[in-house]
């Protein structure tokens, strides 16, 4: 059964310091009748162009953090010998191929009828992976860097914002959890878990970062 995502916004004011404009906010987010989010409070800025510019982007550094040592770490059963994937690649996982995504040793996954991905379309938000390292990063735990196209007249910005576009930050998040926390992810496809699962369960990977473009 088709179901929506509805958000229900209100702004509750406005306010301006120096050059800059800002707003706040509530809204509910509803599934069906459900309500599946609340958030009050909210605040966000329409911004210089300057500031942007000098924005230093996420400012956790996982070089300065450490793994909790008493965390469940499993080895994986298989690791793809890809050390990146192309956006034909990709696209072969968004369709549920996983052999034709992770190559030898996912023979197994081709004959899966109801096969682990993510979505396509609008929400694919991912174009190719230049970088896969399951040793990597600083924690020595596996490494990802995917990579998206956003070209100037995405359908995003036709409503975020009217005559001000910026692409939303929930869409610039989504990608790294995606990768680490989706349905099935596709770090633990290529480390060979879904290989005789035709329709596998939910699992969180082990990676310790993720870096999107």
């Amino acid at each position: 059964m088709l179901r929506y995502v509805t958000y229900d916004i209100h702004v509750d004011g406005h306010a301006k310091t120096g050059d800059v404009r800002l707003f706040f906010f509530h809204y509910d987010c509803y599934v069906g009748d459900r309500l599946l989010i609340s958030v009050r409070n909210g605040q966000a800025g329409f911004f210089t162009t300057e500031e942007l510019a000098g924005s230093h982007g996420v400012l956790w550094k996982p070089e300065d953090d450490e793994p909790d040592p008493d965390a469940r770490l499993d080895a994986p059963p298989r690791l793809s010998t890809k050390r990146s994937f192309t956006a034909e690649e990709v696209g072969h996982w968004v369709e549920g191929d996983a052999w034709r995504c992770f190559g030898d040793g996912f023979e197994l996954a081709a004959s899966h009828t109801r096969a682990p991905n993510t979505p396509d379309g609008r929400l694919r938000l991912i174009d190719h992976v230049p970088e896969f390292d399951p040793e990597g990063g600083p924690w020595g735990r596996g490494y990802l860097r995917a990579e998206a196209h956003v070209p100037a007249d995405a359908w995003f910005y036709e409503g975020h914002f009217r005559n001000d576009p910026c692409m939303p930050g929930t869409l610039m998040a989504a990608p790294p959890p995606r990768r680490c926390r989706s349905p099935w992810p596709p770090w633990a496809s290529r480390s060979g878990a879904t290989g005789g699962a035709s329709s596998p369960c939910r699992a969180r990977c082990p990676a310790s970062c993720a870096a999107a473009r």
